[in-house]
């Protein structure tokens, strides 16, 4: 009977010495959700661009990374098939029953929407967990909305000021360029409902800003001052 609580106390005794295993929370992570012709794209670029240029010459181990097209192709790496096999997801389209049945027949790279928006979220998922990403779109705010370490901006605008933008970058007539946006506009809102129903979008964003009123620099400064206060920098 001694020896095994012996046994027992040098047993406990061991493990003590033993540091615990830590896992590494998930994040940092920023998402930036945008309406179309808020230039989110510009900002995510200027972001990891003055994030990389302050941070890595003081310690930082890790640079920060703009995450967007990569979402597509690594879910279709996941998936062991072509990208162009789910893009439909993105251009927030869905199959008829009818095309979806014949998908299954003919295809030898079939999958089916479940499974590709199954994907896609722990693509998502895995790049926030991993860390120092700016996720761009791709309902990027509501995937990683419990992630302690995150930061989620909603970019919104004017939709004629939008459209002003949009026209003089595309070369196109303002009617054409209110169609387009509008159009965008919807399949953003439809990818992530499509992607998250049951979510409450507009709860997951931190901050929303009126990109009329503020320029590209101007909001860096105030994100990464945001990034700061919430310790993810």
């Amino acid at each position: 009977m001694e020896n095994h609580i012996m046994e027992y106390f040098q047993k406990r005794y061991q493990q003590q010495l033993i540091p615990p295993v830590r896992t590494k929370a998930p994040g940092p992570v920023l998402t930036i959700s945008r309406e179309c012709g808020c230039e989110g794209t510009a900002l995510a670029r200027q972001l990891a661009l003055r994030l990389n240029e302050y941070y890595l010459p003081i310690g930082c181990k890790s640079s920060w990374e703009v995450i967007s097209k990569k979402i597509l192709e690594a879910a279709a790496q996941e998936l062991k098939t072509q990208s162009e096999n789910i893009k439909f997801i993105f251009d927030s389209e869905q199959r008829t029953m009818w095309e979806d049945f014949m998908q299954s027949v003919t295809s030898k790279e079939y999958h089916s929407e479940w499974k590709i928006k199954n994907a896609i979220k722990n693509v998502i998922r895995d790049f926030a967990t991993e860390g120092y990403s700016i996720i761009l779109g791709r309902g990027g705010a509501q995937i990683t909305r419990d992630i302690e370490k995150a930061l989620h901006v909603k970019l919104v605008a004017p939709v004629q000021w939008r459209a002003e933008r949009f026209m003089e970058k595309h070369d196109l007539s303002k009617a054409v360029a209110l169609a387009r946006i509008k159009e965008i506009d919807n399949n953003r809102d439809k990818l992530i409902k499509m992607l998250y129903a049951g979510c409450s979008q507009e709860l997951c964003y931190d901050i929303t800003y009126n990109v009329e009123k503020f320029s590209t620099g101007q909001l860096v400064l105030d994100i990464i001052h945001l990034m700061q206060q919430k310790k993810l920098i």
